[in-house]
Parts: structure tokens; C-alpha cells; sequence
């Protein structure tokens, strides 16, 4: 069943993509509408405008030719007054503005940064746009995202994707456990409840810390494989 092709004209999207060139943009965009329906792309600033005051959307996008230039459109946006709602702003910038971008999203000016000049990683954006749609209200109303979207994946390598996440999820909540078990525990009297909490201090707190780092090293390490592996079969 062919893709029902999106409609731009969208009236009340809740993503929007704010751009100069949309040709410049195709690819982002094809990314973007296969992943939620609503979705519009605009271009012009009374438009832009309209939409912010009709139907604010979850989500928006900003793609100008620099990241000043798109630091001074959301000032713009704020400053008037359009943006005074709970919403998820995400940065597309080249890669020799990488770091600049990094920056502003540690700086909390954006949510999150995408490059897309070029566009080599398309399921990071994928992940981006998914994690702000999550975090916004009204998060049921976009496209689940489909087996296709990740590629070709067999099934083998499924399923260890899924043991690794059972096991990190198994592994943090056994270390969790013992943790709280330990702070609870007490002796039977104040001289043996002392000696037990200069005990955690010294020695167990340090052991679970450690347990922690590996277990966090392991799970780095599966992940880059698994990435290895997933890149190999595409």
C-alpha cells in the first residue's frame, strides 16, 4: 500500500519546519512526513505567524542558512509573543556549525540539534522528532514509527537489541534494590547499626559504584557493536 502523501497546506500541524530554501530541504522533509501527518512546512513569515496563533504546534524546526540567523527567528517569534505555550524547538544546522549548536542546546536555547548538510544520520532525526513529540501534550496523535523506518534488521539481531535492553533494565534495578536494602538495614543495637554504616561507607558503596560504571561500560560497548552490526546489514 503506497504512502498517503502528506498535505503541507496542513492547517493545524503539529510539527512545523521553518526554512528559506524547501528544496534545500526535501530530504528532511520526506523524514519528517513519514513520521507524523500533521506537518507543515513554512517559508514565509506572515504564514509562520498565523500558524502560531491559530493552532501552536508541538514541535518546531528551524532550518535557516546559520544558526545566528535562527537564534534571531525564535527571538523574533518569543519577543511578539507566538511562543508563550509549552513546545519542543528543534535546530538544524550544517556541520561546521555542529558545535555551535551543541552549545545552544546545552544553553537550553534549543531542545535539541540536528545536521542536516550533510544528512548522513536520518535515524538520529527520526529519534529526535519521536523523543520531542513524546514530551509533548497530545503525543498520541502522530504516526507510530514502523519496523521500516530502521531499516533491514534481522531477526536474530532483534532480538539482541531486546536481551540487551531486558538485561541493562534487570541489571540497574538489581543494583537499585540492593542499594535501598542496605540504607534500610539496621542492627540491633546503635553500636552495630554505626559499624554497618561505616562498612557501606568504606567498602559496599564503593563496590555498587563500580558495579555501576561496568554495567553502564558493558552496555556502551554491546551498543556500538549492535550499531556496527546494523550498519554492516544496511
Amino acid at each position: 500500500m503506497a504512502r498517503k502523501e502528506i498535505e503541507h497546506i496542513e492547517r493545524h500541524p503539529k510539527v512545523v519546519l521553518l526554512c528559506n530554501k524547501v528544496e534545500e530541504l526535501s530530504g528532511v522533509s520526506d523524514i519528517i512526513s513519514s513520521q507524523v501527518s500533521a506537518f507543515r512546512v513554512l517559508t514565509k513569515m506572515h504564514d509562520i505567524k498565523e500558524v502560531l496563533l491559530e493552532s501552536p504546534p508541538l514541535v518546531i524546526i528551524i532550518a535557516i542558512p546559520s544558526v545566528s540567523a535562527s537564534i534571531e527567528l525564535y527571538r523574533q517569534l518569543a519577543q511578539l509573543g507566538f511562543l508563550d505555550y509549552p513546545h519542543e524547538n528543534i535546530l538544524l544546522c550544517e556541520n561546521k556549525e555542529s558545535g555551535v549548536g551543541f552549545r545552544c542546546c546545552m544553553k537550553h536555547v534549543f531542545s535539541d540539534y540536528f545536521v542536516y548538510k550533510p544528512m548522513y544520520e536520518n535515524y538520529r532525526l527520526r529519534m529526535i522528532l519521536h523523543n520531542a513529540l513524546l514530551r509533548c501534550k497530545n503525543a498520541h496523535d502522530t504516526t507510530h514509527i514502523r519496523e521500516e523506518h530502521f531499516g533491514k534488521i534481522d531477526e536474530s539481531l532483534k532480538q539482541l537489541i531486546d536481551d540487551a535492553a531486558v538485561y541493562h533494565v534487570d541489571a540497574q534495578q538489581t543494583l537499585t534494590n540492593a542499594r535501598k536494602n542496605l540504607e534500610q538495614a539496621k542492627g540491633v543495637n546503635d553500636i552495630q547499626t554505626a559499624l554497618m554504616k561505616e562498612l557501606r561507607a568504606q567498602h559496599i558503596d564503593p563496590l555498587l559504584d563500580q558495579l555501576e560504571k561496568k554495567l553502564a561500560m558493558s552496555i556502551e560497548e554491546l551498543t556500538n557493536n549492535l550499531k556496527n552490526k546494523q550498519i554492516t546489514l544496511a
